[in-house]
């Protein structure tokens, strides 16, 4: 992809975020919002993950390992949520941040659109550093939540890995007002790199804080 394309498309993501904070300090907190000093509130998770890779010599491997996330809520509508992913003891892990806000625009579905930084190591070395462009939407079935999400990286200053993008499909069932079961499946949908991603499976417990 041409680097003026990604610009643009990239610049195009940030505009739907950065208003957010000039809106924010439009409305007026109502009497019973909680201070500052109450601390952030969220969620974190962990979970086991089992996936099949294939490289880019064509040949297969199944590894497991582990999933860690935090969403920390930072206004009504806009939060930052940390992904931290790693299989085979760190032969291949992936990190991502990304800054989402969230838009009512169909009736009974939650769309959020997301720009942030992700990095991906395979073998303990850095194959790609990227800017990640993200769209999610969201519903509810049978008090059950699902989110689908796709997320975009545009590969920075890699000779591995070129730009690539990923499905997440993603099941909440509430445990209780703070604590959730969860569970993943995710898959590469483009893009040529050095270690592909065919399918992963995860599953764990969410806690609100």
């Amino acid at each position: 992809m041409a680097l003026n394309k990604k610009t643009t498309i990239i610049a195009a993501l940030g505009a739907l975020i950065l208003p957010v904070a000039a809106k924010h300090h439009e409305v007026e907190a109502p009497a019973e919002t909680a201070s500052c000093c109450d601390g952030l509130s969220g969620l974190y998770g962990i979970g086991y993950s089992s996936g099949t890779f294939s490289a880019s010599d064509g040949s297969e491997a199944d590894a497991d390992g582990y999933t860690l996330g935090l969403r920390l809520d930072i206004a009504e509508d806009t939060e930052i949520f940390f992904l931290y992913q790693d299989y085979d003891s760190g032969d291949f892990n992936e990190a991502t941040a990304i800054l989402r806000r969230s838009y009512d625009l169909i009736d009974g579905f939650t769309t959020k659109a997301g720009i942030g930084y992700g990095t991906q190591s395979v073998g303990g070395s850095v194959a790609s550093n990227a800017i990640v462009g993200e769209i999610q939407i969201g519903t509810e079935i049978a008090g059950i939540g699902i989110n689908l999400t796709y997320d975009h990286n545009f590969v920075l200053d890699s000779e591995v890995n070129d730009d690539f993008a990923t499905m997440h499909l993603v099941g909440i069932y509430p445990l209780s007002d703070s604590m959730n079961l969860w569970a993943a499946y995710e898959w590469q949908v483009s893009g040529d790199t050095l270690v592909e991603k065919d399918d992963t499976t995860s599953i764990g417990i969410g806690i609100r804080f």
